[in-house]
């Protein structure tokens, strides 16, 4: 998982110089060095999320309600197809939260916002 760490008076430090000159992520022990702060993403990673696991399990009824089995498909395979694509509604999902934190963050720099996103920003 990426993690994004902040000074304490709110500035990115999502990078650190290395000693060749490149860049690298930065990193726990950077960020314990340099009195990090994790982002609310980073600390959000690590609680429980109960309405979350509901809505997989969801996904994964609804899969199932939905994908038919195929002749002479045995249960192992039928399952995994049912669990495959539950987890594609899951990756969907994540990814058009990853484009709206996108679209907010343009917003807050100044940017311009993509005009299907403009209500989620606004």
């Amino acid at each position: 998982m990426a993690e994004h760490w902040y000074t304490r008076d709110g500035e990115p430090c999502y990078e650190q110089v290395t000693q060749k000159g490149g860049l690298r992520a930065t990193d726990l022990r950077d960020a314990r060095k340099q009195g990090l702060v994790p982002s609310v993403t980073t600390i959000l990673g690590v609680v429980a999320k109960p309405q979350l696991e509901v809505w997989k399990i969801n996904q994964g009824i609804l899969a199932a309600l939905t994908l038919p089995r195929l002749d002479d498909e045995p249960e192992e395979d039928y399952l995994k197809r049912i669990m495959a694509d539950s987890k594609q509604q899951a990756k969907d999902a994540a990814e058009e939260g990853t484009r709206i934190h996108d679209q907010i963050e343009r917003s807050y720099k100044g940017l311009r916002v993509d005009e299907y996103y403009k209500p989620h920003v606004e």
